[in-house]
C-alpha cells in the first residue's frame, strides 16, 4: 500500500485508521511513520489507540546534514 506521506504530515495533526489509511500492525505503522517523520526531518508525538494512531507534529528539526559556514577571520587565525 502506498501511505500518503505528505499529504498526513502537510498538517499539524492527524488521526490514521487501521483498515482504511494502513492494513498493517499498530506496532509496524507506528515506527513507520517515526521513520518517515526522521526522513522528512521532522519531530513528531504519536500515539498508540487500539484501531488508529494520532499523530501531531511537533516541529520541523533543523538540517545538520551541512556543515556549518565558517568565517573568514576564523579561517584565517587558523592558517596562523
Amino acid at each position: 500500500m502506498k501511505y500518503k506521506w505528505k499529504e498526513w504530515f502537510s498538517q499539524p495533526r492527524f488521526t490514521l485508521r487501521m483498515g482504511t489509511d494502513y492494513h498493517i500492525g499498530n506496532g509496524a505503522m507506528v515506527q513507520q511513520i517515526r521513520n518517515k517523520a526522521t526522513q522528512l526531518k521532522m519531530k513528531v508525538h504519536v500515539k498508540d489507540h487500539i484501531t488508529s494512531i494520532e499523530v501531531v507534529v511537533i516541529d520541523n528539526l533543523p538540517d545538520i546534514s551541512k556543515p556549518k559556514p565558517t568565517s573568514k577571520s576564523h579561517k584565517a587565525s587558523r592558517r596562523m
